[in-house]
């Protein structure tokens, strides 16, 4: 998806990719393409025939590399146990008072203007101050978070030496910030997730803090990023929906706003692709797969396969039941579900609490830039 029309609405992409069957070599980029639900869970499912490892060599790597994201079981197991009692449900819950007064405070200074970017002004620092707090590092440093989650995951847009020097640099910086806030929490710790990896083990062993880095990388890009695609999506969907005004009559139904959110999730999956690597000659879907060959899933495609969904290409926000697999399949399901659900539905709730007549622009949008995001620069909303 190169240009900017099919990025903004890939629907159509999408169905004519799949009529080609379930997956299928691309010359241009070297890889297999994955489109059906069947085969976007054949493959997320089977981490023994389909590695999350990077096949990008070391030095293209940044800081997530080594981590959960990056592992296959059983070392992906223990990893990820290392953070995640943070994101249990019980867990997630607590955070809710955390998440509503921070939205509260985003709409303080939001309310008086009568309009808003809801990208820019509410679901890009949202989940920077949550996961800054989860953390432990202070939420005036949600800007330069920014600054070093966009370009770890921007597309490649002048060279790759060019990208490739620049996501060093970012990374190079990051490192230092964390280290140093590493260094003073093994000295004085304190109730938060850096604190926690300081004196976590592994097979009885101290986390490095090599790894340590990469799991405050991890957090920044999967707890940020993505859930500001995720609620600003879903504004979006709200505002672009013609049968009624889903700001009024959602505005009173905890479960209906549930149900519109998952098709959200569904219709406009924030992150539309995911990774993996044929660790052995096979065959699938009479198909000839290398061991090496690059297999990128589109779980965004599978939500729109009309062999599970019924009317795919329709935004129906009290579909029930919805299998989506927008948040992953298998072991690598994601771990922040629960929490981009919660901090999606609490700025959605007190988003329709503060204002009235709420009207969003959807004229000349633009797709953000990188490699595996579906959501938009920008989403200008006007209210009353």
């Amino acid at each position: 998806m190169t240009d900017e029309a099919t990025q903004l609405e890939p629907f159509d992409f999408f169905d004519r990719k799949r009529s080609d069957g379930h997956l299928h070599w691309d010359e241009h980029t070297g890889r297999w393409d994955v489109f059906s639900y069947e085969a976007n869970k054949r493959v997320l499912g089977d981490p023994k025939a389909f590695s999350s490892q990077s096949p990008l060599p070391t030095d293209q790597q940044n800081l997530i590399g080594d981590t959960f994201f990056n592992s296959d079981p059983p070392e992906h197991g223990k990893k990820r146990g290392v953070v995640e009692d943070f994101f249990t449900s019980e867990a997630v819950n607590a955070y809710e008072p955390m998440i509503r007064e921070t939205a509260q405070s985003l709409f303080d200074d939001i309310e008086s203007k009568g309009e808003m970017d809801a990208v820019g002004d509410l679901a890009y620092p949202l989940p920077v101050i949550i996961i800054a707090n989860i953390l432990g590092v202070p939420p005036e440093d949600r800007d330069q978070f920014k600054k070093w989650a966009d370009l770890l995951i921007k597309a490649e847009t002048t060279s790759v030496d060019d990208l490739v020097a620049d996501q060093k640099r970012a990374g190079t910086e990051m490192a230092s910030y964390f280290l140093d806030i590493i260094e003073r929490r093994q000295e004085e710790p304190k109730d938060d997730l850096i604190s926690i990896l300081t004196q976590a083990e592994i097979d009885g062993e101290p986390i490095s803090e090599g790894d340590m880095l990469g799991y405050c990388a991890l957090m920044l890009i999967a707890g940020n990023i993505t859930t500001t695609g995720f609620i600003g999506n879903c504004i979006r969907c709200f505002g672009n929906y013609d049968d009624e005004n889903l700001f009024e009559t959602l505005s009173d139904d905890r479960d209906g706003l549930d149900r519109a959110i998952e098709e959200v999730a569904r219709y406009r999956s924030s992150v539309p692709a995911a990774g993996r690597v044929a660790t052995r000659d096979m065959e699938l879907y009479g198909k000839s797969i290398s061991e090496g060959d690059f297999v990128l899933t589109w779980p965004m495609a599978a939500n729109h396969d009309p062999a599970k969904f019924d009317s795919p290409g329709e935004f129906i926000p009290s579909r029930s039941p919805n299998p989506h697999i927008a948040f992953g399949y298998g072991v690598h399901s994601c771990i922040g579900g629960s929490l981009a659900r919660l901090e999606t539905r609490v700025a959605l709730e007190v988003m329709m609490e503060r204002l009235d007549d709420i009207r969003v622009i959807t004229d000349d949008l633009t797709p953000i830039e990188n490699t595996f995001m579906h959501a938009v620069e920008s989403l200008p909303v006007e209210f009353n």
